[in-house]
């Protein structure tokens, strides 16, 4: 259904989009922080590429708390998405199902980091997830 790909520098996407958000930062009281030294290079269909940053960022906006922070990081082969919110109570893994929610939350489907796995398969990318007290960790690895 994706057919079309081209070379996309995700990591300049994030810039894009981190720039749209930074009103609703401000709003939420959330610092963002770019660390985006080395461009994140990946052949993949340019609607799924944006589809997937809009998720991982919205994904950090959503489950962030007030004066939290967003830090993204990008490597040759990795683009880190860390961010602050509350300690995760189930099973990391389960996050990546479809309809997996943390917590009880109106405004959540629970389809968001499905979608971002699914994306992930179909454009030869690995993602992880690690949380170390408060913050979370989303990477994406170059396969």
């Amino acid at each position: 259904q994706f057919v079309e790909k081209r070379s996309i520098d995700l990591s300049a996407l994030v810039a894009e989009r981190l720039d749209e958000l930074d009103e609703l930062l401000a709003l939420r009281n959330i610092e963002g922080v770019r660390d985006l030294q080395q461009s994140f290079v990946i052949d993949m269909n340019p609607l799924l590429a944006d589809l997937l940053v809009t998720n991982l960022l919205g994904n950090a906006i959503k489950h962030n708390i007030n004066n939290g922070f967003i830090r993204v990081t990008s490597h040759s082969s990795t683009l880190i998405f860390r961010n602050t919110g509350k300690r995760l109570q189930g099973d990391p893994q389960s996050l990546f199902s479809r309809f997996a929610k943390e917590g009880v939350t109106k405004d959540s489907s629970g389809l968001g980091l499905s979608i971002v796995a699914e994306i992930c398969k179909v454009s030869s990318l690995s993602i992880d997830y690690t949380c170390l007290e408060d913050e979370h960790c989303l990477t994406l690895f170059l396969q």
